[in-house]
């Protein structure tokens, strides 16, 4: 499973996301019976690290994400 969050800068700092994750996190393993839960978090972010972190999660991987736009793909393919 995944786990994603996203709040607005004027709530940072007041422990909403930790409350959140760790509400997710609960639900994912005790109620729906999750091996692994995963959450994306870009490298810049060291807030959201720390928080991950915090709550027991460790970093597993250096991901590396590509994308294309559609008007980019037309004008190569279409």
């Amino acid at each position: 499973m995944e786990v994603g969050y996203i709040f607005s800068p004027a709530y940072s700092r007041q422990g909403y996301a930790t409350e959140a994750v760790r509400a997710l996190l609960e639900v994912a393993f005790f109620e729906l019976g999750a091996r692994r839960v995963v959450a994306r978090v870009d490298a810049r972010n060291t807030a959201s690290r720390a928080l991950l972190e915090r709550l027991g999660m460790r970093q597993e991987a250096s991901e590396v994400d590509y994308a294309v736009l559609a008007r980019e793909w037309l004008k190569a393919h279409g």
